[in-house]
């Protein structure tokens, strides 16, 4: 189980508040006694009536999440931009955090962006970063702090961020949080049968020359760089 590990977390990092992203937390968190133990909640969250009017679609799952998190409002801790939290031998750069002036793809773009640095490599974290989003991390961000050797692709590969953001990131492995069905752009009837942006994604990370990439699909691997 979860907590066979020890059960205690010392720091949590949520990108927002989407089910595919946040789920686990509100589960575990929402439980009357929870076998886990959390320290520190780092997040940057809009006010509910702010996803109501702009992320409707997802409005249950939101609020349900903000209301766990509001029962844990000792942990939660919002972040600045360029905020740098050392966790150990980790230390975490805020690159991104909420944008409630961008109200398309809101839900998406509102994904708060972490650097994670461990000795010389860096991994970014993305979430679900869109379009918009993109464009305001290059402007609020120096070259140097958006290169990576490690990416995790965002929103899953498909529709996220941009070319210009990845060319910046100049990654040497790509994190693919992605399903067999969306890898292949399987709507159920065959390969590039369905509206997802995947393939194009894919098309960009070989451009890059990419060396390696990490798949959800494909279950649990080392990455060795």
């Amino acid at each position: 189980m979860y907590y066979n590990t020890g059960g205690k977390v010392d720091a949590w990092f949520l990108t927002h508040p989407h089910k595919d992203h946040v789920g686990a937390f509100t589960k575990i968190f929402s439980e009357e006694e929870s076998k886990i133990t959390v320290e520190n909640i780092y997040c940057s969250v809009n006010p509910l009536s702010w996803y109501e009017q702009y992320d409707s679609t997802r409005k249950e799952e939101v609020e349900e999440f903000l209301t766990v998190l509001d029962t844990m409002k000792d942990k939660v801790k919002e972040p600045n931009l360029h905020e740098i939290i050392t966790i150990d031998n980790v230390s975490c750069k805020i690159l991104g955090i909420k944008n409630p002036e961008i109200t398309n793809n809101a839900g998406n773009n509102s994904s708060m962006v972490v650097q994670m640095k461990v000795g010389d490599k860096k991994i970014l974290f993305l979430g679900d970063t869109g379009e918009e989003s993109s464009t305001k991390l290059i402007q609020n961000n120096s070259k140097e702090d958006l290169q990576c050797q490690i990416v995790q692709m965002a929103h899953h590969g498909q529709s996220g961020a941009t070319k210009e953001l990845y060319t910046i990131i100049q990654p040497k492995v790509c994190l693919w949080p992605t399903t067999e069905w969306l890898w292949n752009n399987d709507s159920g009837t065959g390969e590039d049968t369905g509206p997802w942006k995947t393939k194009e994604t894919r098309a960009w990370m070989q451009e890059l020359e990419v060396k390696q990439h990490i798949i959800g699909k494909d279950g649990d691997v080392t990455i060795q760089i």
